[in-house]
């Protein structure tokens, strides 16, 4: 395994660095079983590293394309890696990390340039590490809650070697509060909060809070919420999700940022989170029989997938899993060469048929002009819905899946199919784009659609151990023997800053006590069955409800 070179090579030099590669390149060549013609040479020496192809490249030299690109972050690691174990041979507790701007990534671009996951995952950092400068809409309509997201990343670049993670919250920007709890959501429990001054002895004044009282006010509300809870957030087990939306690299290498994938990608977290659904992100190297055990929920996107990755998905789908695919998923392999494997496990053939015009940036998206409209009918995993089409459009031809949509024209917008015990749907728009979509006024969503993203993530998870009446709330769940926690970060709150009557419904048998609020006292509660009722306020943005149990 070419990570076994980070802590013992001499990386410095062309002709280490020469080496270094050929042995990455045998180690991908044993990955997938095949020896050294596979790249169209006798010997892996001939091979050079390469950083950019036409647009009528050969077969050998797409795939020693996407090779090379992989490598650079790998031959990164492995410089930074040295440094590490440097260091921990000195200090063995140290933490080297590197905080990301997420900003040119996250919005309508991409991070082929800067892959985060690989530093951490490579071990060439030892810890994950996130940078939080989300204000309240300049970040592009989804405001604070970004920071959820981000986290997600976090949390997927620590999760191959259960890396610490940790995060700065940059104070100045607001809603250090609301930050907070979407990061001890996502299990991330180093949170620096950036920086409190005072200004004059920084370099930039933007960085400091010192002399900003409202920071105080969001920073003091956000710890009292959680203070009463942290036994049980710091020691309790956090609710694990079952629900996986899958991070494309490769989709990158070869298209950039066509597409406004990663916009797509941030709105469909949004649209679970705001449907109370906790989600993971995952790579393509996840998409394995033991990682995709866990889920029984997939969404994938990304023009280029791996036919070992697709087979792997298949199996899973078979044992039971619900799988969702937008607009051209997988129509190609991981060197760019078509394929009709997600053909077969969507049960219908895909035909990309252009894009809304307009930038990717989640701000930019109200100005799309519909391309077409797309009707769906009621099935397991569609809601009967009417909707404007903007983002990418794909027509499908069903196969082995049946129609649950059409566009405008009566072509298949939408197919569902069912392999082993489980379902496909494919749908052949990108909703994310279409959940943003025109809205405005308060919501910032169009919240009527958020069935299209999270009904199938629903009717496939039944009744979840925590439901709550209000939606655009950010809701984890803790259990420790002492009871259980659940964080409410309300993420609508300045959109709709009166209070209303909500209620917090929570499975468990176990025998509680009190139910109280952190910020708010004694709450109102019953017992139903297996599940306790909680009546209270929305809360003003953030609240921790504490359930306590008893013997």
């Amino acid at each position: 395994e070419i990570g076994a070179v980070a802590g013992t090579a001499d990386i410095n030099g062309l002709e280490t660095c020469r080496r270094v590669f050929h042995d990455y390149l045998r180690a991908r060549l044993k990955d997938i079983s095949q020896d050294v013609s596979f790249f169209g040479v006798e010997s892996i020496e001939e091979l050079p590293y390469i950083d950019h192809i036409g647009p009528h490249s050969g077969l050998y030299e797409r795939r020693l394309y996407y090779h090379s690109t992989r490598f650079k972050f790998v031959l990164t690691a492995m410089y930074y890696g040295q440094i590490t174990r440097a260091a921990e041979r000195v200090f063995p507790e140290v933490y080297t990390y590197c905080n990301f701007s997420p900003h040119p990534p996250m919005f309508g671009q991409q991070m082929n340039h800067s892959d985060w996951f690989t530093l951490t995952r490579e071990l060439g950092a030892n810890t994950a590490w996130g940078e939080g400068w989300a204000s309240g809409g300049g970040w592009g309509f989804v405001g604070h809650e970004v920071v959820s997201y981000y986290g997600a990343w976090v949390e997927c670049a620590a999760r191959r070697h259960n890396q610490p993670s940790g995060f700065y919250i940059v104070g100045t920007m607001g809603g250090a509060d609301k930050k907070m709890f979407s990061l001890v959501a996502r299990g991330i429990d180093q949170i620096y909060l950036y920086a409190w001054g005072p200004r004059y002895i920084g370099a930039e004044g933007s960085n400091f809070w010192s002399e900003n009282k409202n920071i105080y006010y969001e920073i003091a509300r956000g710890t009292h919420a959680l203070g009463p809870a942290d036994e049980i957030i710091a020691e309790g087990n956090r609710r694990q999700s079952r629900v996986a939306l899958l991070y494309n690299r490769s989709h990158e290498i070869w298209n950039g940022a066509y597409g406004g994938l990663q916009s797509d990608r941030l709105l469909t977290f949004m649209a679970l989170t705001h449907a109370h659904i906790p989600t993971d992100i995952i790579l393509e190297e996840d998409l394995s029989d033991e990682s995709l055990a866990q889920y029984k929920v997939l969404y994938l996107q990304g023009f280029n997938l791996g036919r070992k990755h697709l087979a792997a998905v298949r199996r899973w789908v078979e044992k039971g899993g619900t799988l969702i695919g937008v607009a051209g998923t997988a129509i190609r392999d991981t060197y760019n060469n078509p394929t009709d494997e997600a053909e077969k496990l969507f049960g219908a053939k895909q035909q990309l048929a252009g894009t809304s015009k307009g930038g990717w940036h989640p701000q930019a998206l109200p100005k799309h002009e519909p391309i077409d409209s797309l009707k769906l009918k009621s099935s397991d995993l569609t809601p009967d819905l009417t909707l404007d089409v903007i983002g990418i459009k794909a027509n499908l031809q069903p196969t082995t899946g049946k129609s649950v949509g059409t566009f405008s024209d009566g072509t298949c917008g939408a197919a569902l199919n069912t392999i082993g015990q489980g379902k496909t749907l494919l749908l052949g728009i990108t909703p994310g784009h279409i959940y943003k979509g025109k809205s405005g006024g308060s919501s910032r969503y169009s919240l009527d659609l958020r069935p299209l993203i999270a009904l199938p993530a629903e009717r496939t998870l039944g009744e979840q151990d925590v439901t709550y009446s209000e939606p655009q709330t950010e809701i984890c769940r803790f259990d420790h023997k002492t009871g259980i926690a659940i964080t409410l970060s309300n993420f609508a709150h300045f959109q709709e800053p009166k209070e209303r009557d909500v209620e917090l419904t929570v499975k468990t048998d176990r025998k509680i006590t009190r139910v109280t609020s952190s910020l708010k006292g004694s709450l109102e509660w019953s017992r139903e069955g297996g599940s306790v009722k909680v009546k209270l306020k929305s809360p003003q943005p953030v609240d921790v409800v504490v359930l306590r149990a008893g013997p």
